[in-house]
C-alpha cells in the first residue's frame, strides 16, 4: 500500500536493509581458546553461576513456601 504525499511515494512497511554477502570466518575461528581450555573456562563459569544463584532460588523457595502457610 502506498501513500502520495505531493508528487513522492511513501511506501508503508519496514524497511529492511539487505548487506551484501561478507567473508567472514566462521565461529571456530573466533574463538581463541583450545577445546580443552574452553571446557575448563565453561566448567568455571558454570561453578560460579551455581554457587551465586541456586542459594538466591533456595532463598526464594523458603519466602515462598512460608507465605503460602501464612507463617509470620
Amino acid at each position: 500500500m502506498a501513500i502520495k504525499e505531493g508528487s513522492a511515494e511513501m511506501e508503508l512497511h519496514e524497511h529492511v536493509e539487505k548487506s551484501p554477502p561478507s567473508e567472514c570466518p566462521s565461529v571456530d575461528n573466533l574463538t581463541p581458546f583450545t577445546e580443552a581450555e574452553f571446557r575448563r573456562h565453561e566448567k568455571s563459569l558454570v561453578r560460579k553461576l551455581d554457587f551465586t544463584l541456586v542459594p538466591m532460588i533456595w532463598i526464594l523457595y523458603l519466602f515462598n513456601y512460608l507465605d503460602r502457610n501464612n507463617i509470620a
